[in-house]
């Protein structure tokens, strides 16, 4: 008899403490039976939402303030686990009795089966994710800045590369023009030299036109075909 007591004093002893540590560790924990019916949830849950244990046992945890944009997706998810026993695993919102405040939860639960594979009951846990969310947010838009001003960037770099590209053989034209001005006014006017500045004019803006045609394509261009301006 006394060894007998002793052991049901140890088993008394071992049973306390995993209630302390299943209390205490800064999660919630649940268990619950195989079609769903809660029987079991740690004080952090009731501290999170203001519910009683008694508002939470069986199918009552349904009633928790969840966001109405996550029940649908989440009961969905969940049913889908006790359908096929297949592990359960969801992100939700869920409002936070302190402030109200509606915070990202995270929440995962596995069957424990018996030897012939059926389910005997289900063990999840529930953490509070909102600052990792914040901080995945936070880098999202960061990623989104950085993209936004790579962009802007290269179409600098781009609009500066065609408009000095464009300029040479504009340049050239324009000095051409007024290199056919000059002869124009001399006494007599030279028409061979006005003959071949007009030519020259004429292929420059040929260039130019090469130019923008290439860049609406999209051909790029081949390496060493820098402009050349026509001799003047």
């Amino acid at each position: 008899m006394t060894e007998r007591k002793r052991a049901e004093a140890a088993v008394r002893r071992s049973e306390e403490e995993l209630r302390q540590v299943i209390e205490t560790i800064p999660a919630m924990v649940w268990t619950a039976l195989p079609d769903g019916h809660v029987e079991f949830i740690n004080r952090r849950w009731q501290e999170f939402t203001g519910l009683t244990l008694d508002e939470t046992l069986g199918w009552n945890w349904t009633i928790a303030p969840f966001h109405p944009d996550d029940v649908e997706r989440y009961m969905a998810k969940w049913n889908r686990s006790l359908a096929t026993g297949l592990p359960f695993e969801a992100e939700m919102r869920i409002r936070r009795a302190a402030d109200g405040e509606y915070r990202w939860l995270h929440e995962s639960a596995v069957p424990l089966r018996d030897e012939y594979g059926n389910v005997q009951k289900w063990y999840g846990t529930v953490t509070d994710i909102e600052e990792r969310k914040r901080a995945e947010e936070a880098l999202q838009q960061a990623q989104a800045e950085l993209a936004h001003v790579t962009r802007v960037t290269t179409i600098g770099v781009l609009t500066s590369s065609i408009a000095h590209e464009v300029n040479q053989p504009l340049g050239a034209a324009v000095t051409n023009a007024h290199a056919a001005l000059r002869w124009l006014a001399v006494q007599p006017p030279n028409i061979d030299e006005v003959r071949d500045a007009l030519g020259r004019i004429v292929r420059d803006g040929q260039r130019a036109g090469e130019i923008f045609g290439r860049i609406h394509t999209g051909t790029p261009r081949k390496p060493g075909q820098n402009f050349r301006p026509t001799k003047r």
